[in-house]
């Protein structure tokens, strides 16, 4: 099978499992925004765990939660950090004013990204929450009307007549 036979396959299997998610068309929308939400934490290497463990706390979509978290992934993470940081240092201002952070990497940098550790956490864990919630809500509306559309037309589908292939 070719290289884009497999990616239709897959594409077509994923759709499949979509349809089929379990739950309702808001609890799919709430796990996917949590795992938004979470997503921007700084916590990269737990974000999976933390979405999937807090979706079952609040029976919440689990695949959803664990799908949103991919929001921040080796290609987009260090956009958002800066984005979090950012905004993270807007909120907190004393945090942020004590940092100085060289714009060229060194050993006198890894130090002080060593030295500046928790407070570089403490930062993007603040930027996480105030970005991250517009975005959970942005990610929820969509979800939940994604969610509505597609079942909508499957449903539609299944209920028409099978049609010969041309």
């Amino acid at each position: 099978m070719s290289t884009r036979g497999r990616m239709i396959e897959r594409f077509q299997k994923a759709h499949r499992r979509f349809l089929t998610l379990q739950g309702t068309p808001r609890e799919i929308a709430l796990g996917f925004s949590l795992g938004l939400f979470v997503g921007m934490s700084p916590f990269m290497m737990c974000h999976t765990i933390m979405a999937v463990s807090i979706a079952s706390l609040l029976k919440w979509n689990r695949i959803g939660a664990a799908v949103g978290v991919f929001i921040t992934n080796p290609v987009t993470a260090p956009f958002f950090f800066i984005i979090t940081f950012r905004v993270g240092g807007m909120v907190t201002p004393d945090a942020s004013a004590r940092l100085d952070l060289p714009a060229t990497f060194s050993v006198d940098t890894l130090t002080t990204l060593i030295q500046e550790g928790p407070e570089i956490l403490w930062i993007l864990t603040v930027g996480g929450v105030v970005t991250g919630i517009p975005i959970a809500m942005a990610g929820y509306i969509l979800a939940y009307g994604l969610v509505l559309l597609v079942r909508r037309r499957h449903r539609i589908r299944e209920s028409d007549p099978p049609q010969g292939r041309c």
